[in-house]
Formats: C-alpha cells, sequence, structure tokens
C-alpha cells in the first residue's frame, strides 16, 4: 500500500534508493532518492545528479503508482 500523506524527516526516513516526492524547505517538491547516510547527514539525489542535505528537506511521500495502460 502507498502512503499518500507526507511523512516529516525527523519522524521517518525513506528507504536508501527509494524515489520519493520531498517537500523542501524553499517550498519545491521534487522527485528525489536518499543515496546515503553520512555524519547523520542524509543526501538526496534526482536522476541528474543535483542533491541537498537533510537539514533541506522537510517532509516526503511515496510516489504514485503509473497509470494502468489498457492493452490494444
Amino acid at each position: 500500500m502507498i502512503n499518500s500523506n507526507w511523512i516529516i524527516m525527523t519522524e521517518q526516513l525513506p528507504p536508501i534508493g527509494q524515489d520519493v516526492l520531498v517537500y523542501c524547505s524553499n517550498g519545491m517538491m521534487r522527485v528525489w532518492s536518499r543515496n546515503d547516510n553520512i555524519n547523520d547527514a542524509a543526501f538526496w539525489e534526482t536522476e541528474y545528479g543535483y542533491w541537498a542535505e537533510k537539514n533541506k528537506t522537510i517532509a516526503w511521500m511515496d510516489l504514485p503508482n503509473p497509470p494502468k495502460r489498457k492493452k490494444v
């Protein structure tokens, strides 16, 4: 089951390598994956290699399932 609610970073972090929707302190929302946990700083990375530190992200949520396509 997919969680469609925001999860606060201080309460729980997503699994490493899982793409999630992240809400940042500057108000941006991005699809990022958590790729490491070094010195209590979780790092997030996009498919383009951009990243942010844990303290710049506020909350995360699972991505929705992709739409189901009808077979033609």
